[in-house]
C-alpha cells in the first residue's frame, strides 16, 4: 500500500474516531443536561411542595383562630337570633362550645338547677385525674343499694366490684348504686373540692349531704371539656368514651352517623342531656331542662338540631374566610 493510500485510510479512521468521540461527548453532555433538568424539576417540585405546605399550615392555623378573632357574618347572626327565639319557648339552660375555636352559644348558663345524675360524670373524672387504679375493688354492701341500678342489680351482696365496673355502670346506664359506692370511695368533700378545682361553682350544692346536687350549664361544660381531653390524652381514655357513647336516654342524637358521648340526668320535672359531639370539628353541648314531666325529648332534640346547624354554618364560614386569606 502506497504512502498516499495509507494516509487516506488513516484519515478515514481518524474521521470515524472523531465522529465516535463527538457522539460520546454529545451523549455525555446530553445525559448531564438531562440530569440537570431532572434535578431542576425536582427542586421546583420541592419548592412548590414547600409553598403548598406553608399555605396548608397557614390555613390550619387560621382554622384554630379564637372565636373573638373570627368574623361572624350576618347569616351566623341570623342563626343565633333564630336559636334564641326557639330556646325562649322552653324552660332550659344551654351551653354550646366549638372545641377548637371556643366559639360558643349560651343561654342562662349560670342559672343553678338540680343536676340529678350529671354528677356521675364528675365521679369518673375524679378517678382519672387522681390516677386511681381502675382494678381496685369495693365490697358491695346492702347499705349502698338504690333504685334505678341496672348494672348493680345483676351483682351480689358481698361481691367485689372494680372501680372500672362502677364507672361503667354509673355512666352507661346511670346506675345509682354504683354512684353511691363511688362517692363513698372518693369521699364527698374530695369530690366537691375536685369539681371546684376544675372551675365549677355549684357542685354538690343544695340539700345538706345530698350526693347529686345542683349544676349550671357552665359547670357541665367545664366537665365535658375535661372529659374530652382525657378521652384524647389519657392512656385509658377509651374507657370514658366507650361508657358515654350510647343511645340510653340520649336525646342529643342527630339524623346522621356522628357519635355522641353523653350523660343524662333525670328527676321529677328535671331532665338534662350533656355531651361531646364527635363531629369533624368536635363540640360540647349542655341542655338542662325543666321538662322532665313533659316533652323533654323533643325540646332537647329540637334545640340540638338548631345548634348543630349553627355549628356547621360557623365552621363553613371560618373555612371560607381562611381559604380566601391563604389561597386567594
Amino acid at each position: 500500500m502506497t504512502k498516499h493510500k495509507r494516509r487516506k485510510k488513516l484519515s478515514k479512521i481518524s474521521k470515524f474516531l472523531l465522529v465516535i468521540l463527538i457522539c460520546v461527548i454529545g451523549i455525555t453532555v446530553y445525559k448531564k443536561y438531562d440530569a440537570y433538568l431532572v434535578k431542576q424539576e425536582k427542586l421546583e417540585l420541592l419548592r412548590l411542595e414547600k409553598i403548598e405546605k406553608e399555605k396548608k399550615n397557614k390555613y390550619n392555623n387560621c382554622l384554630l383562630k379564637k372565636a373573638e378573632e373570627t368574623d361572624v357574618t350576618d347569616s351566623i347572626k341570623l342563626l343565633i337570633t333564630e336559636l334564641e327565639d326557639e330556646i325562649k319557648k322552653y324552660n332550659v339552660y344551654v351551653y354550646y362550645e366549638d372545641l377548637s375555636s371556643g366559639f360558643s352559644f349560651k343561654y342562662k348558663e349560670n342559672e343553678v338547677i338540680y343536676g340529678a345524675s350529671l354528677i356521675k360524670l364528675v365521679d369518673a373524672l375524679y378517678l382519672y385525674d387522681n390516677n386511681l387504679d381502675f382494678n381496685s375493688t369495693m365490697t358491695y354492701q346492702s347499705k349502698y343499694i338504690r333504685g334505678s341500678s341496672k348494672g348493680m342489680d345483676a351483682r351480689k351482696i358481698g361481691e367485689e366490684i372494680s372501680l372500672l365496673d362502677l364507672m361503667n355502670y354509673s355512666l352507661s346506664v346511670s346506675d345509682n348504686t354504683a354512684h353511691i359506692m363511688l362517692v363513698d370511695y372518693i369521699g364527698y368533700n374530695n369530690l366537691r373540692d375536685y369539681g371546684k378545682s376544675l372551675g365549677a361553682t355549684s357542685i354538690l350544692t343544695g340539700v345538706g349531704g345530698e350526693k347529686y346536687g345542683n349544676q349550671t350549664a357552665s359547670d357541665t361544660n367545664i366537665y365535658l371539656k375535661r372529659a374530652y381531653k382525657i378521652m384524647l390524652e389519657h392512656k385509658n381514655g377509651n374507657y370514658l368514651k366507650e361508657f358515654m357513647t350510647n343511645d340510653y336516654q340520649n336525646h342529643l342524637i342527630l339524623d346522621n352517623e356522628v357519635k355522641i358521648a353523653h350523660k343524662y340526668g333525670s328527676y321529677s320535672n328535671y331532665f338534662h342531656n350533656i355531651g361531646i359531639v364527635f363531629d369533624e370539628n368536635p363540640y360540647t353541648i349542655s341542655i338542662l331542662t325543666l321538662h322532665g314531666n313533659s316533652n323533654y325529648k323533643d325540646v332537647i332534640n329540637n334545640i340540638h338540631k338548631k345548634i348543630y346547624e349553627l355549628h356547621i354554618s360557623f365552621r363553613e364560614n371560618l373555612e371560607n374566610n381562611c381559604y380566601k386569606e391563604v389561597y386567594e
